[in-house]
């Protein structure tokens, strides 16, 4: 299945009455996609029928539930009047399960996806995933409000996930995972100094330029760790946080240990402004914060 963190693949697939529905179409809304394997089959019948019970207290929540299965828009439509349903059920007819693959829930063997649950949040992000032991077990709609219940965190919270999320992919060298935690207008400024990074390099704006940063990092560094040991302050705007780096030069294969200050701030829910330093007082000045 597809992580959690990652961002959720776009899809353009027709629904029950033939029209086209993408994934872009729920921006700004939360997205339950509820993969089963076949139209009518028992065991799907009474899985959509218990979702579509619950539909009005998951669309309180501010979610939408989308149902995607290999069968065409025809079948979809014969199914979802037999239900009596009004979940959008979209058909991953052709090519046969892409969008099913691209999630992670098709099952080859079978020629169909397996019964799976992905939670998208409003910018996009896969937020949760849930795939059964078997197609024969349904998920229980308890799980989805298990998973909404989750993400409606307090925002404090929530940015302390993304700046661990964000700090795990970078100690992978997964930079598209940790792009997903940043924001478009970004400005990353480094304000430490390690051995062959290019000093010219060290203040960053917008992705494209991040990236940039990052794969002159990477050709130069190889990141072995990078562990949040304090959260010194967190609310709904910043994080100031000391991480502990370490590292390995490429070429020179000199090891680094070194303590960094970094101070966040959020926008729109994503990592916007981002520093590294050496000290605390610097870090907290950038955060408008007090020095203790």
């Amino acid at each position: 299945m597809i992580r959690p963190g990652t961002p959720a693949p776009d899809f353009s697939l027709r629904n029950q009455d033939g029209e086209r529905v993408s994934l872009a179409d729920f921006r700004g809304r939360k997205v339950v996609l509820v993969f089963y394997p076949a139209d009518f089959s028992p065991v799907c019948t009474d899985q959509l029928s218990i979702y579509q019970e619950v539909l009005p207290e998951i669309r309180a929540q501010g979610a939408e539930l989308v149902g995607i299965t290999v069968d065409s828009s025809w079948a979809h439509k014969a199914f979802q009047d037999k239900l009596g349903t009004d979940i959008p059920l979209l058909a991953d007819f052709h090519p046969k399960g892409e969008v099913c693959r691209a999630y992670g829930a098709y099952l080859e063997e079978r020629g169909h996806p397996n019964r799976s649950l992905v939670l998208i949040d409003e910018a996009g992000i896969v937020r949760w995933v849930h795939e059964s032991p078997s197609p024969l077990e349904i998920p229980g709609a308890n799980l989805i409000f298990d998973a909404l219940a989750a993400q409606a965190a307090s925002p404090a919270e929530r940015n302390l996930e993304l700046m661990r999320r964000g700090l795990d992919a970078f100690s992978r060298g997964a930079f598209d995972e940790a792009a997903a935690e940043i924001h478009p207008e970004i400005e990353w400024h480094v304000a430490f100094r390690l051995p062959d990074l290019p000093l010219e390099r060290d203040v960053c704006h917008g992705k494209d330029e991040v990236r940039a940063l990052w794969e002159a990092f990477s050709a130069t560094w190889e990141v072995l760790t990078v562990e949040v040991e304090e959260v010194m302050h967190v609310d709904d705007e910043r994080i100031v946080a000391r991480a502990r780096f370490r590292g390995r030069g490429a070429t020179s294969q000199v090891e680094v240990d070194r303590v960094l200050f970094y101070s966040y701030r959020i926008r729109d829910g994503l990592l916007a402004y981002t520093r590294a330093f050496e000290d605390e007082e610097s870090a907290r000045r950038d955060a408008g914060l007090k020095t203790p």
